[in-house]
């Protein structure tokens, strides 16, 4: 399956489960962004990228950017990530060199084993996903920044 296919058989996903989330739209070629609505935060914003990985092997990369920023708080933004990673196997968080709260997770989908071929619904579980981890873990997050 090339990019370009498993790009819009992720977008047949998206519309079949549109009640699910608020909205989507194409960043480029390779990303698609999603906006899920929550109740700790409103607007949770998470990007799927499927980029090609070898013959037949697709990478697709969930994220959830800038959920808080910790330049000020630095060891609180660390103690706060290594805390949802204990609480969330399925998702890792971490600051990055902007000192912003990233979450993300990733498959490889490379004709192999159990995920042998792009999966559209596995990759939208996983946006699912992230957008859950985010909205359970985000009152931790804020506790962390404004204490």
């Amino acid at each position: 399956m090339t990019i370009a296919e498993a790009k819009q058989a992720f977008i047949r996903t998206l519309i079949e489960n549109d009640h699910l989330y608020a909205s989507f739209e194409e960043r480029n070629e390779h990303t698609i962004n999603i906006t899920f609505h929550g109740e700790n935060l409103k607007d949770i914003n998470v990007s799927v990228t499927c980029i090609e990985a070898g013959d037949d092997a697709i990478v697709a990369s969930v994220t959830c950017y800038d959920l808080f920023n910790f330049e000020d708080k630095y060891s609180a933004g660390l103690i706060a990530c290594n805390k949802a990673n204990e609480d969330n196997m399925m998702v890792k968080f971490y600051i990055d060199e902007d000192n912003d709260v990233v979450v993300k997770t990733t498959l490889l989908f490379n004709g192999y084993g159990v995920d042998a071929e792009f999966n559209p619904g596995v990759v939208f579980t996983l946006a699912l996903q992230v957008m859950l981890s985010v909205e359970d873990e985000y009152p931790n997050f804020a506790k962390a920044k404004f204490n």
